[in-house]
């Protein structure tokens, strides 16, 4: 996975699909059947400022 990434990053930040109970699961669609599905945990909780 090392050569993934921004990709990784990416799915993070804009994510096709998040864990519809609270999971921290992020998914995108790289190409047509391929997919990136990282699963994660928050360190830190973002605050609206």
């Amino acid at each position: 996975m090392a050569g993934y990434y921004f990709e990784v990053l990416e799915t993070v930040e804009e994510p096709d699909y998040e864990g519809k109970m609270g999971e921290c699961i992020a998914v995108i669609e790289m190409e047509k059947g391929k997919y990136i599905v990282v699963v994660y945990r928050e360190l830190t909780k973002k605050r609206d400022l």
